[in-house]
């Protein structure tokens, strides 16, 4: 019988492992994996029979005595190998395991069975976000600091949409700008820029402040021209996407003209489906039918006394049993004799012991013909006998 080394005595076994990892016979990494290569529970086996035969197993076992003898292993280990290699077979997954794995071990410094076991994971590395020197918030309240200790402040006038602010923003050129004019603060005109965009205006509003006043009109200069380049690119943006789509619609007209003409399938068939849609569409408008108050209970009859159908308002009174024939053939509703087997209109309208107003049903409710006779009739049975 198989016997699982792991699963058998799990305590002993992490004893065992613990030991073997101590007396270094196995790397510390390679241990870990030592139960789940012993383990005979698991589904997925490793098949040790393509690889080892008897013949082998039995060497593998004789050093291994060899190696008990003459090596100093723990206690826990040479208890546990001495019982298991005097018999050891094929047929025993986890004991034929262990010594292969040991073998390999000690004999050839390879753990190529546990190395396919192992996580060959390398610790991946965290990505480190830049570090944010200020805030948003600090960076407004160091501009507006700035803008107040500023001794000459001028506004100016971009000749571009206050829409591509953001553009401007992140274009190289005035990057560099700032750069170079460290001491001078700028600042976006949002409120100013924002009549401008209502206004459909070519104008974008931005604040310069400084200490030097010749730096402060140097930089103005330099913004002024790379305000225009930058609209000029968007201008010129714009109009090559609208040219492209008029060249485009004019080629899908051309294309349509000379192709008139031709019958298109598709065409033909939707113009007829949609003109079968119109007729049926007319044909079932509610205006169109003639529609009489209690046309729907046509055939129709009373739930109540079985009368049928003649009018909504009927002028005879409602007369019934509301109640049914028992087996003795009287009615349970007032204890009145039946003259018939099933309830009648006749029978309604002579002895009928309620009134009230008729309760019409559609005809297609009425099915006498499937009325089942309930009353059994003794006088025929007692003539059999």
């Amino acid at each position: 019988m198989d016997v699982c080394l792991y699963h058998a005595d799990k305590c002993h076994f992490d004893i065992v492992t613990r030991d073997i990892e101590k007396a270094k016979i196995i790397p510390r990494n390679y241990v870990k994996r030592l139960a789940m290569c012993v383990c005979s529970c698991r589904k997925n086996k490793f098949k040790i029979t393509d690889e080892v035969r008897q013949l082998d197993l039995q060497e593998m076992a004789n050093y291994l005595g060899n190696c008990i003898k003459s090596e100093k292993w723990p206690v826990s280990l040479v208890s546990m190998l001495k019982p298991l290699l005097l018999d050891v077979r094929l047929q025993q997954y986890s004991q034929s395991m262990l010594v292969w794995i040991l073998y390999k071990a000690i004999n050839c410094q390879t753990y190529s069975l546990l190395d396919s076991l192992i996580k060959k994971k390398e610790p991946g590395e965290v990505p480190k976000k830049p570090e944010q020197k200020m805030t948003a918030v600090q960076f407004n309240h160091m501009i507006n600091k700035k803008w107040r200790n500023s001794l000459y402040k001028i506004e100016v006038i971009v000749p571009m949409f206050a829409g591509n602010t953001k553009v401007l923003q992140n274009d190289e050129r005035f990057q560099n700008l700032q750069l170079k004019h460290k001491d001078v603060v700028v600042k976006i005109d949002n409120k100013a820029n924002s009549e401008f965009i209502d206004k459909n205006l070519k104008k974008t509003k931005v604040k310069l402040g400084g200490k030097v006043k010749d730096g402060l009109h140097e930089m103005a200069r330099h913004l002024i021209k790379i305000g225009e380049d930058i609209q000029k690119i968007l201008d010129k943006k714009r109009s090559d996407i609208f040219q492209k789509k008029k060249m485009a619609r004019l080629q899908r007209k051309n294309y349509q003209d000379s192709n008139i003409d031709e019958p298109d399938e598709s065409l033909l068939y939707k113009e007829e489906m949609t003109d079968l849609y119109k007729r049926r569409c007319e044909a079932n408008r509610i205006g169109n039918k003639t529609r009489t108050p209690g046309a729907s209970l046509k055939d129709g009859h009373c739930i109540n006394c079985l009368d049928k159908f003649v009018t909504l308002k009927h002028p005879d009174v409602c007369k019934y049993h509301p109640g049914f024939i028992d087996l003795e053939g009287n009615w349970n509703c007032c204890g009145m004799k039946s003259q018939f087997n099933q309830p009648t209109l006749k029978e309604h309208q002579i002895t009928g012991c309620s009134t009230g107003v008729h309760n019409w049903r559609h005809g297609k409710s009425l099915k006498q013909t499937k009325i089942k006779n309930y009353v059994f009739d003794w006088s025929a049975q007692l003539e059999t006998w």
